[in-house]
């Protein structure tokens, strides 16, 4: 009876370790299919968010380039071809752009050199800009379109009945591990109760999805 009752023991131990390993194997699997699942739905949504912040980027800014090439139209009609031609590079470019987040450095200037040119035309003398890129972060990736809002409101704020010569600065430079991105004008000293609109929310918003905490943003 003992001899049996020994049998039995270890027939059901090994029996039992089989039992676990088949089970664990199962569940690793099972655990590791969920996991990816969830980094692809993580992933997935924020490429619809990243998708949903641009395109809602892209009318803003068109809207108020169409508006300044429209009121060239009566006053300098040659200077409004110049502008149209360059306004559908403009539209080229953002066209080529697709879903793609991130972009070399090298072509989100070459995009803002765009805006900035029919920005000149716009205002003619009225209208200095100084650039001081530093090339050797030409390739470095950068959020596509991070650079638009913020120049668009520099221009579009920056202007007064008391500021009618306007001077935008826009320096790019790596500090450590980090490149830094800093946009001035000359206007008006910003008002306490600033309100951030659609272009500067975006910003941030995009940066943090990006990012998450790994990026500092200051107004």
């Amino acid at each position: 009876f003992a001899s049996i009752i020994s049998v039995v023991d270890l027939n059901f131990l090994i029996y039992f370790s089989m039992i676990s390993i088949v089970y664990t194997y199962y569940y690793f699997q099972k655990t590791q299919k969920t996991e990816l699942e969830k980094t692809q739905l993580s992933q997935q949504l924020t490429n619809a968010k990243m998708n949903v912040l641009k395109y809602q980027l892209h009318p803003h800014f068109l809207f108020n380039t169409l508006n300044s090439i429209s009121s060239l139209i009566e006053s300098d009609y040659k200077l409004a071809q110049d502008t149209i031609a360059n306004f559908g590079d403009l539209l080229r470019d953002l066209l080529d752009l697709k879903d793609t987040n991130l972009i070399p450095l090298e072509e989100e200037m070459n995009i803002s050199k765009r805006y900035l040119d029919i920005m000149a035309l716009r205002f003619s003398d009225h209208l200095n800009i100084v650039l001081n890129i530093d090339k050797t972060i030409c390739d470095t990736l950068v959020p596509s379109l991070i650079l638009l809002p913020v120049i668009e409101n520099s221009i579009k704020h920056g202007y007064s009945y008391e500021k009618t010569n306007l001077e935008i600065e826009l320096f790019i430079s790596k500090e450590k591990n980090r490149v830094k991105i800093q946009i001035k004008n000359n206007g008006a000293p910003l008002k306490k109760s600033l309100k951030y609109g659609h272009g500067l929310q975006n910003t941030i918003d995009r940066l943090k999805l990006l990012y998450k905490n790994n990026y500092k943003y200051t107004l």
